[in-house]
Order: structure tokens, then C-alpha cells, then sequence
């Protein structure tokens, strides 16, 4: 790629689009590739990191009530019961570089298991490359918010 080109590249994505627009446009995140972890299985959080093709992915998983297909639903919003042991089931998103919409994840069998190990489950989707893996990278990576 000639210098005149990277600097076309460079503008479009840094100049002449909004900034959340040309984010979007200039990250290349693939669902085919499988990522390595960064912050590793950490239980009882909500947040955590891979990294893939040298870009760092940044989840957040959290527990709430609201049911979905494992690795397929996707919902701009979900809700916390204010009865705790009904939150669990784990949804997850994609913080940055760039937000995705959040994707069901996982039953898990009670809230606390779930609070204890939803981020994790959201970070081994990326690091490892089962069937529901792929599927889970794929909604996320194709539900971003705009």
C-alpha cells in the first residue's frame, strides 16, 4: 500500500467521519478469529479482556432476569429483578473498541454462579472456537451500536 493511500485510509477514518461512525469503520474485528485472553478467567467481576489480531476487546457480562437463546438473542436493553435470585441468566457486550448491542450467553442453574462466572463465560466465547463461540462472536460483532 502506497503512502498516498494509507493517508486516504487514515483521513476517511480519522477525519472525515464522525468518530463512533469511523470506529466502526477502521476496527477490523473478525468472528472467524479466535482471540487470546488478556485479563484471564477473573470470577466475581463484571469486566474483562481478550485480545484479537493485536486489538484488545473489552466485555462487560452482568446477570438479570431476561431470558434469550443461548449465543443468538440480542436486546438493546435488560433489566435486574429486584428479585436478586431471578437474575440468572447472563448477557453480554462488547465495550470497546466499539459497543455492541448485549447477546445472551448462558443459564446459569442460580444468580450467585451467575454473578460469579458471567464475565468469564463472555471471555472464553472469544478465546475458544466451539460452535456457540462463533455464533456468540457473530451477533456481537454484528449488532454494534452506531
Amino acid at each position: 500500500m502506497s503512502f498516498k493511500s494509507l493517508f486516504i485510509v487514515f483521513f476517511m477514518c480519522f477525519v472525515a467521519v464522525p468518530a463512533i461512525a469511523a470506529l466502526n469503520q477502521c476496527v477490523k474485528l473478525n468472528p472467524e478469529t479466535v482471540c487470546t485472553a488478556v485479563t484471564g478467567a477473573k470470577y466475581n467481576v463484571a469486566d474483562t479482556t481478550v485480545k484479537c489480531n493485536g486489538q484488545n476487546v473489552d466485555l462487560i457480562g452482568t446477570c438479570v432476569s431476561n431470558t434469550g437463546t443461548a449465543d443468538v438473542t440480542v436486546r438493546d436493553n435488560i433489566s435486574v429483578s429486584s428479585t436478586q435470585t431471578s437474575n440468572m441468566h447472563c448477557w453480554c457486550m462488547m465495550i470497546g473498541p466499539v459497543p455492541s448491542r448485549w447477546v445472551y450467553r448462558y443459564k446459569y442453574p442460580d444468580a450467585y454462579n451467575c454473578k460469579m462466572q458471567c464475565a468469564v463465560g463472555c471471555n472464553n466465547a472469544f478465546i475458544y472456537n466451539g460452535s456457540g463461540d462463533l455464533s456468540f462472536r457473530r451477533a456481537i460483532m454484528s449488532n454494534l451500536i452506531q
